[in-house]
């Protein structure tokens, strides 16, 4: 039995080691973590992880991303070629992180615990686990991202009496959760989540700011589908820049279009402006935990 935690930008197995240690589970390339991206050619498997990300940059239009989010739909997430909806997506993420396990480990997997986002809808849960079961996968439980979270921290706080606070802001989704440890007992007090907020969210600002000052340049905008070269210059450094607006006041990103340079200054109190009323949101579903938790913030001892 292995963990596997299908994330919206990034995927990732684990298993309990002979020793009954929790160990990450490398992928093919030995990382320990997977992008969630789907690349399907004219002919044969899709490409997964890095390698659909690097040829999703030649042909945008066969690359596919953010599949969770849409989970329990049944539209073609391809214009073209046999019908891939999100199940069938999904699927093929399973079958890639299912054979780096069994490559890893040296045993069939056949069964898992999973994680989903805490608002996760029920067909969206029923689409995942038939994404498990189409790869010979059983389902033993499916763990809300944060209480999965909470867990993880409770387990190396036995003993202790403590009640913490899980603020889960993932690549595509929101999560919170309300965690009790007394002695030995784990309580999950309350759990909510936004399903579409998250760090693909906070990009945004970063990406259309850059793509203006470029339109502003050579009076047009760029389009993904005939700039994939562009477009993998910039998703880097949109990256980049938001992680290094997290500790610098100013960030210049110099961006290559059309053989010249455009020169952008990047400031944090302007990327923090626009951004505020995300993290506002995210703000108010921690609320709704405590809340729900029937605490007050004086009453949370740590937060995750």
């Amino acid at each position: 039995m292995i963990g596997i935690d299908l994330g919206t930008t990034q995927s990732k197995a684990a298993y309990i080691d002979p020793t009954g240690k929790p160990c990450i589970i490398p992928n093919d390339r030995t990382h320990h973590q997977t992008p969630s991206v789907l690349y399907y050619p004219p002919s044969g498997d899709p490409l997964v992880g890095v390698d659909a990300v690097e040829q999703g940059y030649v042909d945008p239009t066969r690359c596919l991303r953010n599949f969770k989010l849409k989970l329990g739909g049944r539209e073609n997430l391809l214009g073209e070629g046999p019908v891939t909806d999100p199940t069938d997506a999904t699927a093929a993420m399973v079958a890639y992180l299912k054979r780096c396990a069994e490559q890893a480990v040296g045993k069939e997997v056949t069964e898992c615990v999973a994680t989903c986002p805490a608002n996760f809808r029920d067909d969206a849960k029923q689409a995942l686990q038939e994404a498990f079961e189409r790869n010979g996968v059983k389902v033993l439980k499916l763990v809300p991202e944060p209480t999965a979270a909470g867990y993880a921290y409770a387990l190396e706080n036995l003993g202790k009496d403590v009640t913490f606070q899980v603020y889960d802001f993932g690549g595509g989704t929101f999560d919170a959760s309300v965690v009790r440890v007394q002695g030995s007992q784990v309580t999950v007090l309350a759990t909510d989540g936004i399903p579409e907020l998250g760090g693909n969210d906070l990009n945004e600002p970063i990406r259309q700011r850059l793509l203006a000052e470029i339109g502003n340049a050579f009076g047009e905008i760029p389009d993904r589908a005939s700039n994939g070269l562009f477009f993998q210059d910039l998703d880097a450094k949109v990256e980049a820049a938001k992680i290094s607006l997290g500790t610098r006041p100013q960030v210049p990103c110099v961006l290559g279009y059309k053989g010249s340079q455009v020169v952008v200054e990047l400031t944090a109190d302007l990327y923090h402006a626009s951004i505020e009323e995300m993290v506002h949101r995210s703000l108010e579903a921690m609320d709704r935990t405590v809340q729900g938790a029937g605490l007050s913030y004086q009453e949370i001892d740590h937060l995750l």
